[in-house]
């Protein structure tokens, strides 16, 4: 009893093999960590190969085999599908070998579910990965660009896009994608397709200002990148709103090779994610933006008037005449569509044109 309550605390299972016999017993929390009830079927190595994954299957069988000719190999870990198709990650370690004759009498071992481990360590790296881009922030497309590459390496994903809304469709303006992938065509097709609000998958997320996980795109009967998606060789899929004020400012989307089964606790680190991205980017509304409704100079104009300056101070400061500010000031009253200094600093400040 007290074997059971710690195997359960520490998510720990653990099982006994009799190769001569092809025997296999396992402690009543390794069946509930499969997704199996105790005693529920005669238990064979046979018997378990389907629930491992289809990726992992040769690791396991290569592991199992390893150990019946009496070798102790490192511990591995790998994936299961539960009834249901929840995808667990467990580390299987061998911990006894019984020798005797030709084949091990004997061996034991024990299992330990770790995907909420995974996730947390996942959690963190992501979390580290946004905060380092954020911190040295400086243009949309370079920092953007690491952005999609900090968070798709740290929550394992292989492709990533950003999508910015423009008038009434949603476009992408970023992309990323991992060394080992080769897709130039879902890039081009990524690049080549826009959302209206409610349509498709990008266009479902922008609605409802909710994400949505796809299991598998391949599968999706409205999916519109289904060819390039599956040339690629990607299957789920992730996209989340960037908000801020019940707006949504950009969608960011994800892509894997395998199926798409997130836990609670990655879908809560998304969600935390996208409030801080947003929070940041309303802030800096004027790099979204693929022109600036201001020039460079109107913009060091519009920031001296927004400390304070006069005219004829920010002309002494920017050594030109005060006739020359009032014309910048003229312009940068029509590009933001003000009539007024304060007006046009609390636009540009919104737009995130100064600070």
């Amino acid at each position: 009893m007290l074997l059971e309550s710690a195997e359960r605390v520490a998510n720990l299972g653990s099982w006994e093999w009799f190769p001569p016999s092809g025997d296999l017993f396992w402690s009543d929390n390794l069946y509930r960590i499969f997704g199996i009830q105790p005693d529920e079927l005669t238990l064979t190595s046979e018997l378990i190969l389907p629930r491992v994954h289809p990726d992992d299957r040769a690791l396991v069988e290569r592991y199992l085999e390893t150990a019946r000719r009496g070798v102790r190999a490192p511990a591995i870990q790998y994936r299961i599908t539960r009834p249901g198709q929840e995808v667990r990650h467990l580390r299987s370690t061998v911990t006894m070998i019984e020798s005797g004759g030709k084949e091990p009498q004997r061996i034991t071992g024990v299992v330990q579910d770790v995907t909420d481990q995974l996730a947390a360590t996942q959690a963190l790296a992501a979390h580290a990965a946004v905060a380092a881009v954020l911190a040295e922030w400086e243009s949309f497309e370079e920092s953007g660009r690491r952005l999609l590459s900090g968070l798709g390496e740290a929550l394992q994903f292989v492709f990533g896009a950003l999508w910015l809304p423009k008038g009434d469709m949603l476009k992408a303006r970023l992309d990323w994608s991992d060394s080992s992938l080769d897709s130039s065509v879902f890039e081009a097709a990524t690049r080549g397709v826009s959302f209206p609000r409610g349509i498709g998958l990008l266009g479902r997320v922008w609605e409802r200002k909710t994400p949505i996980n796809v299991i598998d795109v391949r599968a999706e009967p409205n999916y519109r990148r289904r060819r390039a998606a599956a040339d690629a060789g990607l299957q789920g899929a992730t996209a989340f709103p960037v908000m801020h004020a019940g707006e949504v400012i950009a969608v960011l989307e994800f892509y894997k090779r395998e199926e798409h089964r997130p836990g609670t606790g990655v879908s809560e680190t998304m969600i935390v994610i996208a409030d801080e991205l947003g929070r940041f980017l309303s802030r800096r509304r004027g790099q979204l933006l693929d022109t600036s409704p201001l020039t460079p100079r109107e913009r060091q104009v519009l920031q001296l008037a927004a400390d304070g300056f006069s005219t004829s101070r920010i002309a002494a400061c920017l050594n030109i005449s005060a006739a020359t500010i009032a014309t910048h000031i003229k312009h940068i009253f029509e590009s933001l569509g003000v009539r007024d200094r304060a007006s046009a600093v609390a636009m540009a400040i919104r737009l995130g044109l100064i600070e």
